[in-house]
């Protein structure tokens, strides 16, 4: 929770928080800190389309699993989504994204060029999905949870190579 709560301290009109979701205790966490703290700010997940079984169980209100969880993106990769953090989901995320492994490899890129920071794919995941919903959030005073740099140099040096933009 304390990622929600250092947002709205730092940035206290933040209107919307993109989170990324493996199992969900992270996104979790902050949407209830950051909501508790003000209930006007949106909070959209993000989890790789590869790995959907929390987006799945989010949407259906029933425990899901999904056939695989192959995705670079290796904190996103859940097959089996669990009860407690679903709930929370459910109640506090205001929507939930998925993202394709390439939009996963642009948000990647992006850091690195605008912001000179090494993100691992779910760490790029939020800035994938905040990309991906541009239209929505135009205007809009935005949050990324950058939540980790576990990039190896080879995988790092297939992104930097690649040329989807």
């Amino acid at each position: 929770g304390t990622i929600g709560l250092e947002i709205l301290q730092q940035e206290p009109d933040v209107e919307i928080i993109f989170s990324p979701v493996g199992a969900g205790t992270g996104c979790g966490g902050t949407a209830i800190a950051a909501k508790s703290i003000d209930p006007r700010v949106k909070i959209i997940a993000v989890q790789a389309e590869n790995a959907p079984s929390v987006y799945m169980s989010w949407k259906s209100g029933e425990l899901e699993s999904s056939e695989s969880a192959n995705t670079m993106a290796d904190g996103l990769a859940t097959r089996q989504a669990f009860s407690l953090p679903t709930r929370i989901l459910r109640e506090w995320v205001d929507d939930f994204t998925l993202v394709s492994e390439n939009e996963i490899r642009v948000g990647i890129r992006k850091y690195l060029e605008l912001c000179h920071t090494v993100a691992e794919g779910a760490g790029a995941a939020p800035l994938a999905g905040a990309i991906k919903m541009k239209k929505m959030i135009e205007g809009k005073k935005v949050a990324l949870v950058l939540s980790g740099g576990n990039l190896d140099y080879e995988t790092l040096r297939g992104i930097i190579g690649g040329s989807s933009r």
